[in-house]
């Protein structure tokens, strides 16, 4: 049986000085505020996480209905009563946008800590799937377990789980790849011979002392008991912009509606063997253009969009062209409400760093199965697709696939 190494003293203090940082100094503030701890070796670093409301998306109330989820492929259906229950829909979930920002933040540090030059790098990709939502709601506390896959000279592999800290079970679970180059003089001085060094040199002129959070308590020298540093997460200890966003960290995104435009598209990937006669004729497409902007709220270390901020501004545009799309389809008055849905997976593929202004476009892939509603009498996809464009030059950053759920 082989015993995983723990991080030495210096390495631990180099994540928390990277959760300090990112506290402090990028969009990571909504994300990192809420660690309470954590546990690292080489191979996998275990954050013990409170779940900030911030983060959290409020219930809608709909009336109880029947609701089916049908395969256009088996013609199988599978109805679910869905009351006001909990269980189902709870008041105030962690979203799945949420879920990846976390992810994205924390492997990040679990990288730089088990990489053999501490290496940062950049987002290539990234995964969410939400598994047990009723379970991960404001103020719930959970494990992050981040498993180092693969790191090698160019590129990191990581997944993540999100773990029931009473219980052990996986709640919500995601990947991380990371290109991992980050320039001569980082690796050099974050290398074996000068590690200690370099470490000193960023904690006195990187990290000023004068910040005061509930991270704090990592620090060998700031010890706090656990249930302290929750009491100080959730009053006074914290940056003064982050107190002032409680509200929701979807208030930071602001999103215009610039067009709605019908194209006649092929599927996104016509299956082989399959029947693909939508292939040849195509099939109308709605397309969602919304005009948004990174701002400083949202920035990572380089002034760029953060990659949690990206899924942010994904889910909140998906979530808002379904709602149009909604009332275009069934514009009967009194308004027809849209059933309860949430998105349950989020998959990005990062092609471009995003700064300025940007364009995201929403559309739903007309090949997927899809969600049956009040009795078979209305459907919706239960895939949306779409990119992040370069407002500017019209090239596309970023690519992206939501997976919605009924609940």
């Amino acid at each position: 049986m082989t015993t995983k190494k723990v991080l030495s003293s210096a390495k631990h203090s180099l994540v928390v000085f990277g959760l300090r940082e990112s506290i402090h100094k990028t969009f990571g503030k909504y994300l990192a505020s809420s660690v309470l701890g954590f546990q690292a070796t080489q191979t996998e670093t275990r954050f013990h996480y409170m779940i900030p409301p911030m983060l959290c998306q409020r219930k809608v109330d709909h009336d109880s209905e029947n609701v089916s989820s049908v395969d256009t492929a088996s013609a199988t259906a599978t109805t679910t009563t869905t009351a006001k229950d909990p269980e189902s829909f709870p008041p105030n979930y962690l979203t799945t946008s949420a879920c990846l920002a976390i992810l994205d933040d924390l492997s990040s540090f679990a990288c730089m800590a088990g990489d053999r030059t501490h290496r940062t790098g950049v987002s290539l990709s990234l995964s969410a799937d939400l598994i047990h939502p009723s379970r991960m709601t404001a103020l719930s506390e959970v494990d992050v377990l981040c498993k180092i896959d693969k790191i090698g000279r160019y590129v990191g592999f990581l997944t993540v789980e999100f773990v029931d800290r009473v219980d052990g079970r996986v709640l919500a679970r995601g990947t991380h790849n990371k290109f991992l180059p980050t320039g001569f003089l980082w690796e050099t001085i974050l290398s074996k011979p000068f590690f200690p060094l370099g470490l000193w040199l960023f904690q006195k002129y990187a990290g000023p002392q004068r910040y005061t959070t509930a991270i704090d308590y990592l620090f060998p020298e700031r010890q706090v008991a656990p249930d302290e540093a929750k009491s100080l997460l959730l009053t006074t200890h914290r940056p003064a912009s982050l107190t002032k966003a409680l509200g929701s960290v979807w208030d930071l995104f602001s999103l215009t509606p610039t067009a709605t435009t019908t194209n006649t598209a092929a599927p996104i990937a016509p299956q082989e063997g399959a029947d693909n006669t939508n292939t040849a004729k195509g099939s109308n497409v709605v397309k969602y253009v919304y005009a948004t902007e990174v701002t400083k709220e949202t920035k990572n270390y380089v002034g760029l969009m953060h990659g949690g901020a990206v899924g942010s501004v994904i889910e909140r545009a998906c979530l808002t062209a379904r709602q149009r799309q909604w009332n275009t389809q069934y514009p009967q008055e009194p308004p027809v409400a849209m059933p309860p849905m949430i998105i349950d997976s989020m998959e990005v593929r990062y092609l471009s760093a995003n700064k300025g202004k940007l364009t995201v476009e929403v559309w739903d892939d007309a090949e997927a199965s899809t969600l049956s509603v009040r009795n078979g009498a209305q459907q919706v996809s239960s895939r949306s697709v779409g990119v992040i464009r370069d407002a500017a030059s019209g090239a596309i950053n970023v690519q992206f696939i939501c997976h919605w759920r009924l609940v």
